[in-house]
């Protein structure tokens, strides 16, 4: 099979993605700017799309009632005191809203009326990508559950799992049921065992290695090409640089057929 056949494959495959699939939305509720322009930045590379950012409790009672939103992040303490403790309970009672609290530190007293608001998630300032990215994972999760947040613990290889948005729902994608991750500019089709048409995730195909893909499965997922990630458990038949799978037939390139032959064992 040649590989313009294979990319006429993957155009077809992306005609037929559902349209209703959206951008998970996330507004930002942070009063110092050096804070929200990181975490505007880091939401963008993992393809969260960022609604509003304010950064005062008046602009941020107004955009949590105004402004389209799937989840928030915001900062505890606004206006030189625990305001965001208010809003957070606002977002939990009234709007039904999702959010992580986020501070430079949280002492047992911050804590425990924090825990009142009942927050969906708990970040530490400096936020690092990889805790962001797993904290909005552990959010929507918690929200889905009606579980609010225990602790601000969290660790990548306690997440086997992202979600997408598709219409007003989060569907949860479990990592050992992906079998092909095919990146296309800034957009990467995600396919799974149980689905003939993939999910879209908007990001890089570097940074979804970087941050997403849990510890333990990494061995799972070989990159065959600069833009195609196969999962080796579904792999059904490799007959030279050609890889069967039960989505479609793939390409190894030569620039990774070295460590590709390396990780499947191919001896030959």
């Amino acid at each position: 099979m040649n590989s313009s056949f294979i990319v006429m494959k993957h155009y077809i495959a992306s005609l037929t993605t559902n349209p209703m699939q959206e951008e998970i939305r996330i507004l930002i509720i942070e009063d110092e700017e050096i804070w929200s322009d990181a975490l505007q930045s880091n939401l963008h590379e993992f393809g969260f799309q960022v609604s509003e950012i304010v950064n005062s409790t008046a602009e941020a009672l107004s955009a949590i009632a105004k402004t389209n939103y799937d989840l928030v992040l915001l900062d505890i303490f606004m206006d030189n005191q625990n305001s965001g403790i208010q809003i957070g309970k606002l977002l939990s009672s009234l709007y039904k809203k999702p959010f992580i609290f986020i501070t430079s530190s949280l002492d047992s007293h911050t804590l425990a009326q924090a825990v009142e608001a009942r927050p969906s998630g708990y970040l530490i300032k400096p936020v690092y990508p990889g805790s962001l990215f797993l904290s909005v994972q552990h959010a929507l999760q918690n929200f889905q559950n009606n579980k609010p947040a225990l602790n601000s613990v969290l660790n990548k290889e306690d997440f086997d799992f992202f979600f997408v948005k598709s219409g007003n729902k989060y569907i949860q994608i479990i990592w050992k049921d992906v079998v092909v991750l095919v990146a296309e500019g800034r957009n990467i089709q995600v396919f799974i065992s149980s689905k003939k048409e993939p999910y879209i995730v908007r990001r890089s195909l570097q940074n979804l290695i970087d941050y997403s893909i849990p510890a333990a499965l990494q061995n799972r997922f070989i990159q065959i090409n600069r833009s195609e990630i196969v999962n080796i458990n579904y792999i059904s038949e490799i007959s030279g640089k050609i890889i069967k799978t039960l989505i479609g037939t793939y390409q190894i390139s030569d620039l990774f057929y070295k460590e590709a032959k390396s990780k499947l064992n191919i001896v030959l």
